[in-house]
């Protein structure tokens, strides 16, 4: 699958700098779902296919960028479905293996919430959205650019709410650094739990909501999130 990978983001011009940490992306995804997927004790089958889903999960970023000169999918296209158009037109025939899981890791990938699905699929669903939001925990949202921190309390309350913070309500960096650390709310894991908090990266992104000063609020924030960890760990597989 690899293969197939590189001929058709080689289509496109790796050169522009958006694009190409897409390309990077896509095999640091690759390689979260590999891990994931052998936490779980499955078989070297289906830690493949984690590999592959993870690999061909945001395969649309490239025709998004190139045809609308951005990643924010409001102003051009779902990337999750149009990977899903990409992928039934140009990878897979009706024999491929496991070739429904593959589609439907790839449409579901960022959505809000999963639809029913069968066992199988949902397993691999939630491989790829958690190997997703490790990643972009890992390697975005490094910095808060706003003047002061100001914690929205509409999103701090759908943190407490066990939800993922609503885009409409992001309009600073601040915000969108809760909506990112809302992502606990929608891991599936231990291994997910686990390489944040071993790796600091849950650590680093609290300690900048600290740089103007420690509130009540902020305080009240960073409770919240370590809480929902140690919780949701108990009973994640």
């Amino acid at each position: 699958m690899i293969k197939k990978f590189n001929e058709y983001a080689k289509t496109f011009d790796l050169t522009i700098k958006p694009i190409m940490s897409k390309y990077h992306h896509s095999f640091r995804v690759m390689e979260f779902a590999c891990n994931i997927a052998k936490s779980l004790n499955l078989s070297e089958e289906d830690i493949l296919l984690a590999k592959n889903c993870g690999l061909l999960h945001d395969i649309a970023r490239f025709k998004q960028w190139t045809l609308y000169n951005t990643y924010t999918d409001l102003k051009s296209i779902d990337h999750g479905d149009e990977g899903y158009n990409i992928l039934n037109e140009y990878f897979f025939d009706e024999n491929t293996l496991d070739r429904n899981i593959i589609l439907l890791t790839t449409k579901y990938h960022n959505k809000y919430e999963l639809p029913n699905l069968d066992y199988k699929t949902d397993l691999f669903c939630k491989i790829i959205r958690d190997a997703d939001k490790l990643d972009i925990l890992k390697e975005q949202y490094l910095e808060i650019k706003d003047n002061e921190i100001i914690i929205n309390k509409e999103l701090l309350e759908d943190i407490k709410n066990d939800k993922i913070c609503r885009n409409e309500l992001v309009k600073t960096s601040t915000d969108g650094m809760l909506r990112a650390l809302s992502w606990i709310n929608d891991l599936n894991f231990k291994y997910s739990y686990d390489y944040l908090i071993n790796n600091n990266i849950i650590e680093n992104k609290l300690n900048l909501f600290s740089l103007y000063g420690e509130t009540e609020e902020i305080k009240d924030l960073k409770k919240t999130i370590y809480d929902k960890i140690e919780k949701r760990k108990k009973y994640v597989r």
